[in-house]
């Protein structure tokens, strides 16, 4: 199962829209998911993400805490390329635990976090 779908609409905006049951994903699936995310440090150019989870309603904790390592590892290159994001949520659950990779991991990015997509967009598209 395939955890998100990167997608660049307009250069330098970056989408990441996670997929209806990716809470159910494997270890090798969430593996292979950072791994994408980690390719889009090798771009050396600054960038904004969108983090569309309006369709996960659930997430194990064990990998929201590695997505917070993940982060906490790259650090250099979050602080150095991410210059605008978003997450857009539907879940009260989901943003529980988005809470959790918040005590590891403190972005650095102007961010927002929003039920409203469009308000998304317009964030990391300006």
């Amino acid at each position: 199962m395939r955890v998100a779908t990167f997608v660049e609409i307009v250069p330098n905006v970056i989408i990441i829209q996670f997929q209806p049951g990716c809470g159910g994903c494997n270890k090798e699936d969430f593996t292979s998911y950072l791994s994408e995310f980690k390719e889009l440090f090798k771009r050396e150019t600054p960038f904004n993400i969108l983090l569309d989870g309006r369709d996960v309603h659930s997430l194990p904790v064990r990998y929201a805490m590695q997505h917070g390592l993940f982060l906490v590892k790259n650090r250099k290159y979050t602080e150095k390329l991410i210059e605008k994001s978003a997450i857009v949520l539907s879940s009260k659950t989901v943003r529980r635990i988005l809470n959790i990779v918040f005590t590891i991991y403190t972005p650095k990015s102007d961010l927002i976090i929003t039920r409203d997509i469009e308000e998304a967009a317009t964030h990391v598209g300006n």
